[in-house]
């Protein structure tokens, strides 16, 4: 470095905290300005790989971890416009076991509780005092806790 300069000179200082200032002041306007409303096109709010959460039924809530994993085109078929689909997605199924004999689960009791704790295998669902009250196993990770059958 050239006799005379120095990175921590006092005009030095004051540029880095100036521009620190900018970059911070831009970044909170633009957040501020950020289009947050339910109107956002999903390709601007979400990209491939980016992982976010989910919080759905405020009245039961159930909070879900989620990733993008891939993107695809869709064509709108003619006259359905007003109707068509705009985001096409799918859960892996939950893997719920029988909470008696360890056998993959097909009903469950429904409720606002774990629902490990409360599914039966056909065989085992038969024999509960709760059979009334249980509903099927569906591809859902809210499975259980909507819905009453009784």
């Amino acid at each position: 470095m050239p006799k005379g300069i120095s990175l921590f000179n006092s005009e030095n200082v004051e540029e880095q905290r100036s521009l620190y200032f900018q970059k911070s002041t831009l970044k909170f306007l633009l957040d501020m300005v950020e289009d947050r409303s339910l109107e956002v096109p999903l390709e601007k709010a979400l990209k491939v790989g980016q992982k976010f959460t989910y919080e759905y039924d405020f009245g039961s809530t159930t909070e879900l971890n989620l990733r993008v994993i891939s993107e695809r085109d869709g064509v709108v078929q003619e006259g359905e416009e007003d109707d068509s689909v705009t985001i096409l997605a799918r859960n892996v199924p939950p893997v719920i076991l029988c909470k008696v004999c360890g056998k993959p689960a097909t009903k469950v009791i429904a409720g606002y509780f774990n629902v490990e704790e409360n599914a039966y295998c056909n065989k085992c669902a038969r024999r509960s005092e709760d059979a009334d009250m249980m509903l099927p196993v569906v591809n859902s990770p809210r499975v259980g806790v909507c819905g009453y059958t009784g």
